[in-house]
């Protein structure tokens, strides 16, 4: 195990897991406490394209996305320049959405086995220490999108967060015991800096 921690926040469109994700950030940074933080997709040349897709400026199929995402992760991960990998050698590291993320939205298209399958490289290399998975209803989700966003993206129906947060459960059923015991579900209908508190009281435990 490294000695600093990777964390990270799943949970699907609309659950407040970005938002939970900053807050953290905040308190590490008010520790004084060393840490990267980052994001996937990512910004970079593969996750870019990703993007494109999901606010359908370019058109792929899934299985194709599925893919995509997988190689995104790995090139995450490894890059000598901006790796997760990297980076742990000198700081804790926080991520908005990981492995989970692909097991339960692109679960939608293929079976979730297959998808797993194209990612073990990337579960091998490293499992979080820490996820914070924030489960919310599709219908309380939908409302905060359509409050804070003008635009939605390809996976933002009723119908599709409905399924893909069943898929989160289903992923999470299907961890073994040591991945599962970093698992922290949470209910993400509680208010923000509740959510917030009980995350850094989970957090301080394993860094302080």
């Amino acid at each position: 195990m490294p000695a600093f921690k990777f964390i990270v926040f799943e949970g699907i469109d609309g659950s407040g897991k970005s938002t939970q994700s900053r807050l953290l950030t905040q308190w590490f940074r008010d520790q004084g406490l060393p840490l990267h933080e980052t994001f996937e997709p990512t910004g970079n040349f593969i996750g870019s394209r990703i993007r494109d897709i999901l606010t359908c400026r370019i058109k792929s199929h899934p299985i194709t996305v599925a893919n995509l995402f997988a190689a995104d992760r790995y090139d995450h991960l490894t890059n000598e320049a901006y790796g997760i990998c990297r980076h742990l050698r000198e700081q804790h590291v926080i991520c908005d959405r990981y492995l989970l993320s692909s097991y339960a939205y692109q679960g939608l298209d293929a079976p979730m086995e297959w998808i797993r399958n194209i990612n073990k490289y990337n579960e091998e290399l490293l499992w979080p220490d820490l996820t914070f998975y924030l489960r919310t209803d599709e219908e309380t989700a939908l409302k905060r999108i359509t409050e804070n966003r003008e635009q939605t993206d390809l996976f933002e129906t009723r119908d599709k967060l409905r399924q893909i947060a069943a898929n989160y459960d289903t992923a999470i059923s299907l961890l073994s015991p040591q991945q599962r015991a970093g698992v922290h579900i949470i209910d993400a209908a509680a208010p923000p800096e509740t959510i917030a508190a009980a995350i850094r009281d989970i957090v301080a435990a394993q860094v302080l």
